[in-house]
């Protein structure tokens, strides 16, 4: 087992320097991930024992970097991966649009991968539309991630309204200590309990993001009595349909100018249009009459989630999320080796939202 340096605090921009550091000597990048305490070194710590029995491995060059999953890699390491490849943008995502007042004659949807369809397709829904995210759009970093992979420019006439009750539900989600399924051991619901928190904890990180953009706003303040409801009754998952509730009692109340940039109230209105990664939550606003666009995961021949090519930007920000998601990774970059460390004793509310880790190299 290897043993680490205490760590240093390391931000985005930290370890994208670092990777660019590599790549600019190496003119390449090969990172080879691990769980915590299963990267084995010889005795000079000069190289990995075991590089081919990585979890998973990251290689290319600057804008063109693929990931590989090991056939070994165990089934909650990789739902972390994939968690965490999909917030940057290196999951290939379809967008289903479905106008409730219309009878759909054909298929209104795009790839995220292809571009330029998929630009022009998105910058039409943005100039006429307010997307309103459900909670699980928050969680997966579905905007951040899309900025990521796309040019940011495509961002500047979108418009977006974030209900109150995905806050509150973020929070209940946050705050919750234990797990229904009778199916796995207590040890593994603690696991999976403390996994969901991490998980939680950074679409606050999202939501902070997306309330410095001056284009997005927040629906109007919610009644005292609705506050007090809605923990005890999301408790028996029913979220989705009070957010649906939310977005039919104030949507026809809100003043346009407080969502048109400036705020003048010069532009064209504009229509509201839920935005949802659960099939089940865009149905549902169908048969309600709202407008939704549902976001899938694109998948391959055999069912696993399409991965994209990245650039050194979207790795950077997938080994920061990666690390928070599994408190811990060891990884070798290059064959040089590093622990990244993504939840600690202490951590703070700047260090998640800012995406701060603690990283350190073996102890001498």
């Amino acid at each position: 087992m290897v043993l680490f340096n205490p760590g240093t605090i390391s931000d985005f921009d930290s370890i994208r320097s670092m990777l660019r550091t590599f790549v600019d000597k190496d003119k390449h990048l090969d990172i080879r991930i691990f769980p915590k305490d299963q990267l084995k070194v010889n005795e000079e710590k000069s190289t990995i024992e075991n590089p081919d029995d990585f979890f998973c491995k990251i290689t290319g060059q600057n804008d063109h970097l693929t990931t590989e999953f090991n056939e070994k890699i165990p089934s909650d390491f990789k739902q972390n991966v994939t968690c965490a490849l999909k917030m940057i943008g290196m999951i290939d995502l379809k967008f289903s649009y479905i106008m409730s007042t219309q009878t759909v004659k054909h298929d209104q949807a795009i790839r995220m991968s292809h571009s330029p369809d998929f630009m022009n397709l998105m910058k039409k829904w943005f100039e006429t539309k307010v997307f309103v995210p459900d909670t699980n759009l928050i969680i997966n970093h579905t905007v951040s991630a899309i900025e990521l992979a796309s040019d940011p420019d495509l961002f500047k006439s979108l418009q977006i309204a974030i209900p109150r009750l995905v806050v509150l539900e973020l929070e209940r989600k946050s705050n919750e200590n234990k797990l229904s399924d009778d199916s796995c051991s207590k040890e593994e619901k603690r696991k999976t309990m403390l996994e969901n928190k991490r998980k939680n904890f950074l679409a606050f990180s999202e939501l902070v993001y997306l309330q410095k953009k001056d284009n997005v706003s927040r629906f109007p303040l919610l009644p005292p009595e609705i506050l007090a409801q809605f923990p005890k009754i999301t408790s028996g998952h029913n979220a989705d349909s009070w957010i649906r509730h939310e977005i039919q009692n104030y949507v026809p109340n809100m003043r346009q100018e407080k969502l048109s940039k400036g705020g003048s109230g010069t532009a064209a209105p504009r229509s509201f249009i839920l935005v949802t990664s659960d099939l089940v939550n865009s149905l549902s606003a169908s048969s309600e009459g709202i407008d939704s666009i549902y976001v899938s995961e694109v998948r391959d021949k055999n069912d696993l989630p399409e991965c994209l090519d990245g650039s050194l930007k979207q790795i950077s920000r997938f080994l920061i999320i990666l690390a928070v998601l599994s408190e811990t990774i060891d990884l070798s970059i290059n064959s040089t080796i590093y622990r990244f460390q993504g939840f600690w004793q202490g951590i703070t509310n700047y260090d998640i939202i800012n995406y701060r880790i603690k990283t350190s190299s073996p102890a001498e």
